[in-house]
């Protein structure tokens, strides 16, 4: 289990908002948190910091209060490792580029499990065209969509999830949020934008 948070809206997020919601989520998993940002419609004015620290040491790093500035779109996480090692790298959101191969650029965040071999056998990863398995099953999910530039793709990945994303090349800031199976994900709307949370 893991924990989504996050903002999107026209002017920046409100940092207090956001160190609750990091706070809230803690208790669906307390081994890594990161975020990604945008401060504008371009990609350009993206961050992406994450640590193997629990939401609560965290939120209060410098280094949280000088990304999330000013940025109109946050994608949080927080992590309960179950597949991969307990790392920086392996903390989400991952971040995806696949330009150079004729795809897109992808970054995001999920809370669910990916499963790697459907029954008859044939691992998710080759549906994609991809040769190996991920360290984190997530990162199936960012990949296939870099790749592909095509968000229609995620009801053929099997398993549990929650995910936020974005595809800043093609769409900006527009944040994406996609559930499927039973997996928790809530969104308040207000003057400022949408908040949402796994909590």
């Amino acid at each position: 289990m893991c924990g989504l948070f996050g903002f999107s809206g026209k002017n920046p997020a409100d940092v207090t908002k956001l160190r609750w919601l990091a706070d809230l989520n803690e208790s669906r998993g307390r081994h890594s948190t990161g975020i990604y940002v945008m401060k504008n419609n371009k990609q350009k004015s993206a961050e992406l910091y994450k640590e193997a620290l629990a939401a609560d040491a965290f939120i209060m790093k410098n280094e949280f209060s000088q990304v999330t500035a000013g940025a109109i779109t946050v994608q949080g996480h927080t992590r309960a490792a179950t597949v991969g090692a307990i790392s920086k790298e392996n903390a989400h959101p991952f971040l995806y580029d696949f330009r150079n191969d004729g795809g897109t650029v992808a970054v995001g965040a999920h809370n669910g499990f990916v499963i790697d071999e459907v029954p008859k056998g044939t691992p998710q990863y080759s549906k994609f065209g991809f040769d190996k398995k991920f360290d984190v099953d997530s990162m199936l999910i960012f990949a296939a969509l870099a790749k592909t530039g095509d968000y229609n793709i995620l009801p053929q990945i099997e398993g549990g999830i929650a995910c936020s994303f974005q595809m800043p090349e093609m769409y900006g800031n527009t944040l994406f949020l996609y559930q499927a199976a039973v997996r928790e994900l809530h969104f308040a709307m207000s003057p400022e934008g949408i908040n949402y949370s796994s909590e």
